[in-house]
């Protein structure tokens, strides 16, 4: 989370709302058929088990097998100590990414948009829409990545507070381009 936003949710809200829609206009153009969750929606979607809520990935592609997607528009961030490039995500959220995968039976992926793939400074800069600057990762990959991992501190909004929560981070190279995953022509 950029510092700049540590002190703006509905900065940061409508940020991720707009690579949401920039997302779905990639879905639209090569004829996918998808329902965005968060749309208009001023906090969290969830869907519900035995009364126990939990969050629903952002986007829904309607495929078979089906395919769900957790969107971020973010840059990789570099380990401490070291010159890797990891994404992270927090812990809560890939419990919650996992639950819905299981119960739904559909891939659910954790999509990044990666703003400085796409030449950007600041994540608010003005940038094109490029498929290439798309990325996935399969969250049961990551979940099966850090269970033999402490995960680290991150920061999060939670209830409309930025805090520090547990999350984990991963190499890049976990992630393929969406067009690969698409199948989809250069």
């Amino acid at each position: 989370m950029s510092e700049r936003y540590l002190s703006d949710n509905s900065a940061d809200r409508r940020l991720g709302e707009l690579w949401e829609e920039r997302f779905c206009a990639f879905a639209d153009w090569y004829g996918k058929s998808w329902h965005a969750y968060q749309k208009d929606r001023g906090t969290a979607a969830c869907w519900e088990k035995t009364g126990r809520k939990q969050l629903t990935p952002d986007i829904q592609i309607f495929c078979a097998g089906g395919e769900s997607h957790e969107v971020k528009h973010k840059n990789p961030t570099q380990a401490r100590g070291s010159c890797a490039r990891r994404y992270g995500l927090e812990k809560y959220r890939l419990q919650h990414l996992t639950a819905f995968q299981r119960e739904s039976q559909q891939a659910v992926f954790y999509t990044i948009h990666d703003w400085e793939a796409a030449g950007a400074r600041t994540s608010d800069a003005s940038m094109p829409n490029v498929l290439q600057d798309w990325r996935i990762a399969h969250v049961i990959e990551l979940a099966a990545d850090c269970r033999q991992r402490r995960p680290d501190d991150m920061w999060s909004w939670c209830r409309g507070e930025a805090t520090k929560v547990p999350g984990y981070y991963w190499a890049t190279s976990l992630w393929v381009p969406l067009d690969v995953y698409w199948g989809l022509p250069y």
